[in-house]
């Protein structure tokens, strides 16, 4: 059944995704005719934490986005710590957002005073960033001759393409 103004997208994503049964459930005809349905959801986010070992120049692969679904990244959390002092250290987030190339979403340099020093960075965002099928989230370093502690927690969702 297809009421007036409905079309068949519409009323396939409310039987399936809210669960209404149009056999047994009624839709008032008023809302095919006066106002469209919209489906507000939020979804969950997935979490990916990593621990890492950095040396310098050097990266590591967090994650790599769906071949097959919308994937988005809602926010972040990396912290970084130095075991040497005096010693600069740079760490970045790189991303390829959707139609764009690859983008560094975070910039972190630490310079410490004494070893052991560390510094975090967190992000939350009030728009999700759709980002490019079959790419990866990266975490890298540019550092001086020591090697750096990193750990970054990647706040994420996957939709599938309709």
């Amino acid at each position: 059944m297809v009421l007036p103004g409905l079309n068949k997208a519409v009323l396939e994503r409310i039987t399936k995704e809210l669960g209404v049964q149009t056999l047994t459930d009624k839709l008032p005809l008023t809302l095919a005719q006066q106002i469209q349905p919209v489906i507000i959801s939020n979804p969950k986010s997935n979490v990916i934490i990593e621990d890492t070992v950095l040396n310098d120049a050097t990266s590591k692969t967090i994650f790599t986005t769906s071949t097959k679904k919308r994937t988005f990244i809602h926010g972040f959390q990396i912290s970084v710590t130095k075991d040497a002092q005096n010693d600069s250290t740079y760490v970045r987030l790189v991303v390829t957002p959707k139609g764009l190339a690859s983008k560094k979403l975070c910039y972190l340099r630490l310079e410490p005073t004494t070893a052991q020093q560390h510094i975090r960075e967190s992000m939350w965002f009030n728009e999700k960033i759709e980002l490019e099928k079959d790419t990866i989230i990266q975490i890298s370093s540019e550092t001086g001759t020591s090697s750096i502690d990193v750990g970054a927690v990647i706040y994420y969702s996957e939709e599938d393409v309709l």
